[in-house]
């Protein structure tokens, strides 16, 4: 059994309230995984492997060179096919205009 404090947040949450401090947070994680349901309310858990959910805590300096080489490569995509459409701009007028 939960252990018991000011609130049942099994009943608290089946009555339509969420909790809306970090306190209470907290008690209802806690009350969760004390009867196992720790995956209805640990994004981890629930989906497993998607790209949502973190698996390691990168450092700033790696996130902003992921984030620059990115956005390089978006440019240069973005570079090849403004070429590409001016190539067959042509083309494409005389089919679609």
């Amino acid at each position: 059994m939960a252990p018991q404090s000011s609130e049942d947040w099994v009943v608290e949450m089946a009555n339509g309230r969420m909790p809306e401090s970090l306190a209470e947070i907290e008690e209802m994680t806690k009350q969760m995984n004390h009867m196992g349901l720790k995956g209805a309310y640990n994004l981890s858990y629930v989906y497993p492997g998607s790209p949502f959910t973190l698996t390691s805590r990168p450092k700033p300096e790696e996130v902003r060179e992921k984030a620059r080489s990115s956005s390089q490569k978006v440019l240069s995509d973005w570079n090849t096919l403004r070429k590409i459409v001016e190539l067959h701009a042509d083309t494409s007028e005389k089919r679609w205009i």
